[in-house]
């Protein structure tokens, strides 16, 4: 007996399972059996079939929570800060969010994104959100930038991670890098760790 016994038989010895919001393909591989979810870009390989009835049940119940944060009604977070600072969080439908921060002249921050795919959500053990930050230089080193992930965290109501790691969508700039660490410092961040192929361009820029 195995996990894909009720499955549907499909083409080459491929077992699928469907749901309303899930496709699951379970299939023989040159090294034991793939398990892969083209909706959520989500593949992983393993020696026997049964090394894939984890990440498979990880599937199921990942798909199930996203399809309830999906179903979550639009919402905005409105709130004054210092010096004339305001900022506003947007959730919208489907799993999106924006984060903007103004000043008085305007915008001078946006932190904008979206419920993380599978792939990332597997590796981190959790269902998380990552986005893109632009803030404007004179506006660094205040704290704002964690002002606005902690916004992203509290309209979204799921932990916010640093994209370009553990299988997150993106590219990481060592900036950035260096901002999630500081925030890794205070308080828990999914799947952060000292990366030393980040730290050198970061210890070489504080030296010049």
């Amino acid at each position: 007996m195995t996990f894909t016994n009720s499955w549907r038989d499909g083409a080459g010895g491929e077992k699928i399972f469907e749901t309303a919001n899930l496709s699951v393909i379970v299939r023989p591989d040159l090294e034991g059996w793939m398990l892969s979810c083209e909706l959520e870009d989500f593949k992983w390989c393993a020696a026997t079939l049964s090394d894939l009835e984890g990440p498979f049940y990880f599937l199921r119940n990942y798909a199930a929570e996203k399809s309830g944060f999906l179903q979550k009604p639009p919402e905005i977070i409105r709130r004054p800060l210092r010096d004339g600072l305001s900022l506003d969080a947007r959730r919208h439908a489907y799993g999106s969010f924006e984060i903007r921060l103004r000043s008085p002249a305007g915008i001078v921050g946006r932190y904008d994104g979206h419920i993380n795919r599978a792939m990332g959500s597997f590796v981190l053990g959790c269902i998380s959100i990552s986005a893109s930050e632009w803030l404007v230089d004179s506006y660094r080193r205040q704290g704002l930038g964690d002002l606005m992930r902690d916004a992203a965290e509290e309209i979204m109501g799921l932990p916010a991670v640093p994209h370009g790691r553990n299988f997150v969508h993106g590219v990481l700039s060592c900036l950035a890098a260096k901002s999630w660490s500081k925030r890794a410092a205070s308080r828990n961040v999914h799947g952060f760790a000292s990366d030393p192929a980040l730290e050198i361009p970061e210890k070489l820029g504080d030296e010049k």
